[in-house]
Parts: C-alpha cells; structure tokens; sequence
C-alpha cells in the first residue's frame, strides 16, 4: 500500500532526510493537541506531552506513549476488529503517506466511563529536514455539545411553542434562509424553507422595515434581541396581527449564526386594544373640552352646523362665537387651496356617524392659511342616535413646515446618492419645499454664467411662457421680487405685485404669472456670504406671509444653497479625480488608488504594466498578494506605518520571480475627508533601478576625476620643482650682474636686459608657486590652521611684503578686530587683491576698510581704476581666465596668468568664508573678503 506513492519536492519529501531527534522534538512540542510524529513506515518517533498525558491515562502501559510502536498498523488492527473511526483514520494516514493527500481530518468519538469526548484527528507530512509525518488528536468535545445543545433548545422552543398556539421559526445567518413552523408556512402559503424578504413582503411597509432594522442591529452585534409587532396578510389575503420575538446565537468571537425566535397571532388583542383606544380617545375629547384647552374645539349637532366653539377656536382662526353658531365648518374655514380629498374624508366620515383623524387646510378670517390636524368624533345617546359631534383643531402648520423640510433633505440626500443631475434634483426639492408654504407655485432662480442675469433653475406650477421671459433678465435692486433678493441679499415680500413698485415695469410678466403675490428669499452661500439665487413662493391671492412662513423660507433657502454646494464641491471632486487620472496616466511613476482595506480602485498603465495585467483587470484586488512574501510583508508594515504617522516611503525590493531587478521606492499617501477620516491610499512606485545606475555611474565618474586631479597635481609639483631649479639659477646669477659683483658690465644695454631677465623670471617663480598652492587646494594637499589673529597685523604684513608706498593706500583695518583665519592665507590673499588693485587701477588711490558684527568680519579692498566689464566679472575669478583678449600683448604693463583671484577664492572659501567682486566701469572695483569672527 506503502509503494503506490507520488513524486514529491525534496522540500516536502519526508524521506528526503532522516529526522533530527532535537529539532523534532521541538517540532511536536510547539504543536497544541495531543501529538506524534511517524517515520516512513508509520512507527511513533516523537510525542508531546499531551500525547504522553493521554496514552497513560487510558492504559498506564508506556508513560513514554509508546514510543517505537507501529502507529498505522495499530490503526488497521483496530480497524480489522470492526471499529470504523480506526479504519477511517488507517486509510487517511495511509493516503497521506503516500502522497495522494496533503491534509487528513476525522471527527471521532473517545467517550470515558463517565465522559463523553470527541476528537479531530489531522494527519500531514513534515518537510525536511526534520521529515515524516504529524498525528495531532485535538479535544473538540465543547464544539460538539455546544452544537448538540443549540439543537436540543431548538426542539424545545418549537415544543413549547406548539403547546402556546405559537409557530417557531429559525433564521441562518450563514445562509440567511428562514425555517419557519410548516403550520406557519402553510398559513402563508410559502414554503418551510424561504427567506425574511418573502415573509416581509406580506407586511405591511411600516412593520416590514422595523423587523429589518432590528435584523440588521443582530448583524451588526449592536442587539442580541428581536422584538416587533407586524400587520401580516396569510394564504388568503386576511390581515392579521403577530408579535416576533427571537434571540442571537453567536460564536465565541462573537460572530452571529442564527435567530431563533416564536410568532403568535395577536389579532383579537389588537383589536380589543383598539376598541379601548377609540373609547379612551373619545373621553379624553370630553376632558380636553372640559379643561378649556388651548386647541380649537368645535362643537357641531347632528346636521353639522356649529353649535359652540372654544377660546381657542376664536383665536387660531379669528372668528367669534357669534359669527360660528349656525355655519358650516367647511363653510367658514375652507378655502381654495384646501384639498378636496381631505374635504371628502370628513364628509364621508359625518355621513357614516364615525370617527376621523386627517390633516386639512384651513384659513383665518383675514385670508391666512394654516394646516390643522382635526380630530372628528361623534357623540351618541343612550339609544345610540347621533346627536353630535366634537372635533378638536390642533395648528401644525410649523410643524408641517418642519416635515416638508425634512422630506426635501431627505429627497436631496437620496438623490445626489443616486447620482440624479443637479436640475431634476431641484424640481424635486423645490416641489417638496413649495408643499410646506401655502401657495399654488414656486420658483428657483440662480445668477447665470456671467453673474449679471438670472436662469431659472427651477419652476412648480409657473406658466412657462413666464419662466421663458424671466430666462436672461438682469437682476437689481428694483427688479422684481428675486432680482431684488439676488442683488441686495434681503428678502423681498410683495404682498401685492400688481402694487408693489418694484414690479410696476413687469406688468406683462404679472399678467403671464396669473399671481397676485410673490415672496422671495436669498439663496446665500453659507462660508462666505455669496448670493447664488432666489427663492419664491407665489400666491393667487394677495397676502403677506406669516412669521412660520418668513421662517420657513428661510430655512428653505438654506437647504437649497447647502445643496448647491454640495453638487459644486461634487463637479470639483469630479474634475480633480478626472484632472488626476489624467495626470496619473502619464506618469512614468505607477500610481494607484486602493480602498482603505488595499483593493485597488484605480490603477495607471505604469503600474498595470509592473503586475503584467490591463489595469481594469486589477481594480478590486490586492495587488500585494501577487508580491514575494518578504516585500508584501515590508509594505504591510509601511501601511500600519501610515496609519500611524501618515505619508511615509521605504525603498523596498519588488524583484518578481522571472523579472528583472526592481529597486524601488513605495510611497502610501492616506486619502482623507476634511474631517480626517482615512477613505482609501494612494501608493505610489519610483524605479529607482535606473537612478541607482546613474549614481553608479556618476561615483565611477568622480573616482576618476579624482585620480586625474591627484595626476594633474603630481604633474604641477613636478614640474614646478624641474622649472624653479633653473629659475632660481637664472634669478642668482642675474642678481649678481645686476650689482656687478664681478665688475662692471661695460655697455648700459646690458644692464637693461639683464634686469628684464631678473623680472621676469621672478614673475614666472611667482606664477609657479600660485598654480601649485591652487594644485593643492583642490586637491586638499594644503592644510589650514584657523585661529583668532589680529586682523591689523595681517594687513601690515601684506603690504611690507608689497613693499607698497603707505600714503597710496589708505587702511581702516579696525584696531583689535579679531578673524578666524589662517594667517599665512589670509595674508597671500590681501597680497593679491592689493597687487591686482596697485597693477590694474590706473594710479587712483586704493583703500582697505573692515565692517565686523558678532559672526562675520568683512574685508573690502577698493581701487577707483577703470572697472571690470560686467562680462568679465562674471568668469574672472575662474582658473587661467584673463578677460581682454590683449592682455598678454608685450608692453601693456598688465602681466598676469589669471590664478590670483581663484586661488584668493579658493583659500578665502578654505577658511568658512567667501571673496566676492562688484566692479562699475569706470567708477574702480571693490572685492569683499568674508571670514568668521573670532
């Protein structure tokens, strides 16, 4: 059996090497359950504790657990003697032997005289080193009976449930399917098994969404409890009603698996309920009558006319007494915007002697609309005959001012969910508004594009041959009811617009409207108090509003400029993902957009490139996944990094198994709302492959610079020592001659040239030594001291060593001022601002002056010679750059290689400070040296 096996990797092949008894040791030790590992041939090599544990508190045998014993055939023997959990185990030790199988799972009992046990069994095989094969035997006895025990209450609940006159129901959250009482679904003519979506859809819509809610607060953990009364049609169409009540069942972490719960049928409660309510309302009536209360209360007889109305009659609708008795109700408070089907539900409830709640529209004795809710009942005598009835007026306008504005929230919110275009979603929320203002129409109009004209945005009940001549009118202080509002960001009502003066030029408009009055209201933006448009309500009846109605407005014209907003900051949001998409797309970087549990919602063609994939392909993956484990894991860790600091990078190594090196620098950006919550991550990839080549690249480039700068210094020092042996000759010997040390010359010719020669090559041993100390600057071969020096003395120097006429050059050099310099450089470098400014200034006078503050010290050396051309001032202090192209003709009195500024530079900058030149043709030269303060 052992022979039929399957070629395995020598990683996993537990032949592969014999196992190593400490690191199997420490293998099955670290393993839960109680543990073993076989060899090849099934033998027992290795047990835990637990395994130890276990086997001697069954036999007490071997408190070794048996350690050598041939597992597998103890298994089949066992087997062989009719236990089917034993053969079972045998043959899935033996498949995954033989390598038909990674993973072997059996449940099985082990009960004790007075224990009832169950375990799992899993079998897999051990890669090598260690190799061979884990036995884990792990107690799942808790798991069963709690199983067995949810079963058991099951049953129960649908006992005790049957013996109540109730039906049991179970609802799987798994699944989401219903199991109801078969009596329960017969009644209903649904099946035993179903879901709560079919049972719902016989509710009624009220009940129907309180049992969802409540399921959802189950899902959610935010209740444990199910507990709802329902209006339920059965088989045959009868209403009934039921009561719902049902309990969680969860795991241990706390996840639901199912509601389980009892329905009863409360019909006949209910409808007794309702009875006792009908009473109680009529009696509370006869209260609210006795104790005066401040709602109209009117009093009608059998045939409907008014026989008494209350103090609070008189006040809501500004009729008396006197003036009631004998009338109608509808009659008196009715008006042309009154619903005809309220009207008729109050009729047809007089006409059948019953009882009636509805809501109506009514109006005051001077013309003013106001909603009322009525409460209408009749009043019988003992015999059963109608003598009256008793209806109490309860105002709701505000109230029902405040229901229509939640409605239009409401409806803006679910419209802009749904994505619905800005302009029919404010025909709907204007339709919604103009319902809470009594009036037969309302308008909407915003500033068009040019921000001098109106645009209506919305109209309700308006003849459009009006909204056509109102499209493109100007707006101002003296148009209209809204151009007005627009222009002065007030309100405007007219009561009157056939009087009103702002629409006296509009007598055309007015005749189209067929209005008589017209409120509008400023739609202004919240922020920053910009005016956006108006609002109107139109009446065809002139009046002014009321209070409520004012207040209504404008809370109206709030909600409409919130929804403005809102669809503006949605067009930005959109133009700014297109703008970034569209940049993001042509970005050599890979750019992606992933949701804040990392599943791509966007992706660039860069980084759909990287993963080999079209980029419509990976939205709603992760890509990490597709990473190598190490660089998965790194970027994991910059995430919670994050989450925690927010945008941060690390350059991680995003080689792919078959793809060329790829260093790379990963940078997340979390994604946030202005109120700081994370909505997704932006990640971003820079290959850094080619960068890195170049760096390469550049540091070979240097290193051989470098090595030529170091060779090119040899060469100097080289050959500055070949050529100041002669020089050194020459100058001796010329000086020698020059004093005629060895008698007289003769000819006076002579003794020119030979000063001629003696000049010359000192000008050449000078030259030598300034394109050596330049040499060794940059290449660091001259060191500098910086110490505190006496800035004056330094100055008295350079100009000995110049051997310059004192009263040609004026010094200001500051007594006692104190530089951190090296004095020798510092010394070399006045000595060549000043040669330079005696060589070229023509003659003019030069002056050295000093200005110091607590870090720096300045050094200026001035001439009032011709200057600098400002095309030369800029490359004069550049190695060997001489300027005027003549400067080397014989005779100009203005020798120079072009190295005394640059080597002033280079030593000044050596020191922590800096030369600069600032030059005007023909107004002289000033060069400014700049060193620390000591």
């Amino acid at each position: 059996m052992l022979s039929q096996t399957r070629h395995t990797p020598a990683s996993l092949d537990p032949h592969a090497a014999g196992p190593t008894q400490p690191a199997a040791q420490a293998l099955i030790d670290a393993m839960s359950g109680s543990t073993a590992l076989l060899d090849a041939d099934g033998r027992i090599i290795a047990v835990n504790a637990a395994w130890r544990a276990f086997a001697d508190s069954n036999d007490g045998t071997d408190p070794n657990g048996h350690l050598g014993t041939d597992y597998l055939a103890t298994c089949v023997e066992a087997s062989a003697n009719g236990d089917p959990h034993a053969a079972r185990i045998a043959g899935g030790i033996t498949r995954v032997m033989a390598g038909r199988e990674d993973l072997f799972q059996h449940v099985y009992p082990c009960h004790a005289p007075e224990l009832h046990r169950w375990f799992r069994v899993c079998v897999r095989p051990v890669a090598a080193p260690i190799g061979g094969y884990l036995v884990q035997h792990i107690d799942v006895t808790r798991e069963i009976t709690d199983r067995q025990t949810a079963q058991e209450r099951l049953d129960d609940l649908r006992t005790s449930a049957a013996e109540l006159g109730g039906y049991s129901w179970t609802w799987q959250a798994c699944t989401r399917r219903l199991e109801i009482d078969p009596a329960l679904a017969a009644s209903l003519g649904l099946d035993e098994w179903t879901t709560p979506d079919l049972v719902l859809a016989r509710a009624n819509a009220g009940s129907r969404w309180t049992v969802l809610r409540q399921i959802a607060a189950c899902r959610l953990g935010l209740s444990d409890e199910l507990d709802a009364a329902l209006a339920v049609k059965d088989a045959t169409d009868t209403w009934h009603h039921v009561c719902v009540r049902g309990q969680t069942r969860r795991t241990a972490g706390g996840k639901l698996l199912q509601i389980t719960g009892l329905t009863f049928d409360i019909t006949d409660r209910e409808n007794h309920r309702n009875r006792a309510e009908a009473a109680d309302r009529r009696a509370r009536l006869m209260a609210l009558v006795a104790e005066r209360t401040d709602n109209a209360v009117v009093v009608t007889g059998a045939d409907g006319r008014i026989q008494w109305v209350n103090a609070g009659f008189c006040q809501l609708s500004g009729h008396s007494l006197d003036e009631s008795i004998g009338v109608k109700p509808g009659d008196l408070l009715q008006g042309p915007d009154t619903d005809p089907q309220a009207r008729d539900r109050l009729s047809q409830a007089i006409r059948e002697q019953r009882g009636v709640v509805t809501e109506i529209l009514n109006y005051t004795r001077d013309g003013h609309p106001y909603w009322i809710e009525i409460d209408l009942q009749p009043v019988f005598d003992d015999q059963g005959a109608l003598t009256h009835f008793i209806a109490i007026e309860r105002d709701i306008t505000a109230q029902r001012m405040q229901r229509k504005l939640a409605e239009a929230r409401m409806a803006a919110l679910e419209l802009m969910a749904a994505e619905t275009p800005r302009a029919e979603t404010l025909e709907r929320v204007v339709d919604i508004l103009a319902q809470g203002a009594v009036g037969t129409s309302a308008s909407l109009m915003l500033k068009d594009a040019t921000g001098t004209a109106m645009t209506v945005a919305a109209a309700l009940g308006l003849d459009p041959a009006y909204c056509a001549a109102l499209e493109g009118v100007a707006f101002g202080p003296r148009v209209g009811s809204c151009g007005a509002a627009i222009a002065t960001g007030e309100p405007v009502f007219a009561a009157d617009i056939t009087r009103h003066p702002n629409w006296r030029p509009y007598q055309e408009l007015i005749a189209l409207s067929g209005m008589r009055a017209c409120w509008s209201q400023p739609v202004v933006a919240g922020d920053d108090g910009k005016v956006l448009g108006a609002m109107a309500i139109y009446s065809r009846t002139p009046r002014s509003p009321s209070q409520a109605e004012k207040d209504y407005m404008s809370e109206a014209a709030n909600l409409v400029s919130d929804l403005l907003l809102r669809y503006q900051a949605r067009a930005e949001r959109a133009a700014n993902s297109r703008r970034m998409r569209a940049i993001a797309g042509r970005l050599p970087v890979r750019v992606a957009h992933l949701n804040p549990e990392g599943r791509i919602t966007y992706a660039n063609d860069a980084y759909a490139d990287f993963y080999g994939r079209p980029a419509q392909d990976l939205v709603g993956s992760v890509t990490w996944d597709l990473l190598p484990t190490r660089a998965r894991r790194r970027i994991e860790a910059l995430c919670k990094r994050m989450h925690r600091d927010g945008a941060c990078s690390a350059e991680i190594d995003l080689t792919r198994e078959g793809r060329p090196a790829a260093e790379t620098r990963v940078t997340l950006l979390p994604d946030l709302t202005s109120e700081g919550d994370l909505t997704g991550i932006f990640e971003m990839h820079e290959d850094l492959s080619e960068f890195r080549a170049r760096e390469r690249k550049t540091m070979a480039a240097m290193e051989a610079a470098q090595e030529a700068n170091r060779a090119k210094s040899n060469f100097l020092a080289n050959m500055s020592h070949e050529l100041r042996t002669p020089l050194n000759a020459i100058l001796g010997y010329t000086e020698m001659m020059r004093k005629e040390i060895l008698g007289p010359i003769g000819n006076p010719k002579y003794g020119e040239y030979i000063t001629d020669i003696h000049t010359s090559g000192q000008y050449l041993l000078d030259l030598l030594e300034d394109v050596l100390d330049l040499s060794r600057l940059e290449a660091g071969g001259r060191p500098l001291t910086a110490e505190a020096i006496l800035l004056d003395e330094v100055v008295d120097a350079a100009l000995t060593v110049l051997r310059a006429d004192r009263d040609a050059i004026r010094t200001d050099a500051a007594t006692g001022i104190r530089v951190g310099a090296d004095a020798r450089a510092l010394q070399q470098i006045l000595v060549n601002l000043l040669s330079n400014a005696l060589k070229y200034g023509d003659g003019s006078p030069i002056a050295i002056e000093v200005v110091s503050d607590d870090t720096r010290v300045h050094i200026d050396v001035f001439d009032q010679g011709p200057g600098i051309d400002p095309d030369h001032l800029k490359r004069v202090m550049e190695p060997f750059y001489r300027g005027a192209a003549d400067a080397y003709v014989a005779g100009s009195g203005k020798t120079g290689a072009g190295v005394g500024l640059a080597l002033a530079r280079r030593l000044a900058q050596d020191m922590g400070g800096n030369l600069c030149l600032y030059s005007t043709p023909g107004a002289g030269t000033r060069a400014r040296i700049t060193l620390p303060a000591a």
